[in-house]
């Protein structure tokens, strides 16, 4: 399906380059200090509904050149809390009102807003640490990572470790 994804994608882009973002398809990277902030548009196969991911991949376990959501050691949707009613109303573009157009402007407001105020709670090692320690799903090789400073030495891909959501154990 999908008819919306590319009008979407590109709404969104211009809040995101603002903040330092690079696009890749319908991901966007933001490379910081000690980890990388991506931001990943969902689109459901068997609908007109699009979820927004985030996440954050830690660097000193991250091998490859730029990470995808399914990379990243934390991860959720967004948004959250209030906002959620909302976005489930925007987000699926199955319904008739608001038009098509509309979503998109209020999603390009929203999303952005969102995925950077979650980055500002997970862009760093000390944020990540605090997380990791109240996480049951946290890895061993991650939590020594972060307990190390970054420990250059413990590298290794995400693939034991799926992305965290509060209604999986994590926390925001």
């Amino acid at each position: 399906m999908a008819i919306y994804k590319k009008a979407l994608l590109a709404a969104l882009s211009p809040a995101l380059r603002a903040q330092q973002f690079k696009k890749l398809g319908a991901t966007w990277v933001r490379d910081c200090e000690e980890v990388f902030c991506v931001l990943n548009v969902q689109t459901s196969q068997w609908s007109e509904l699009y979820y927004f991911n985030v996440g954050v991949s830690v660097k000193a376990l991250f091998t490859g050149a730029k990470p995808s959501f399914y990379d990243c050691h934390f991860g959720e949707r967004i948004p959250q809390g209030d906002e959620v009613e909302v976005y489930g109303d925007l987000a699926d573009f199955s319904g008739e009102r608001p038009s098509a157009a509309e979503r998109i402007e209020r999603l390009a407001d929203m999303i952005p807003a969102s995925a950077v105020a979650w980055f500002s709670r997970h862009d760093s090692a000390e944020k990540l640490r605090a997380r990791a320690s109240d996480s049951p799903k946290t890895t061993v090789a991650l939590r020594h990572s972060l307990n190390q400073g970054g420990c250059a030495q413990v590298r290794e891909p995400n693939h034991s470790t799926e992305p965290l959501s509060p209604s999986r154990g994590g926390s925001s």
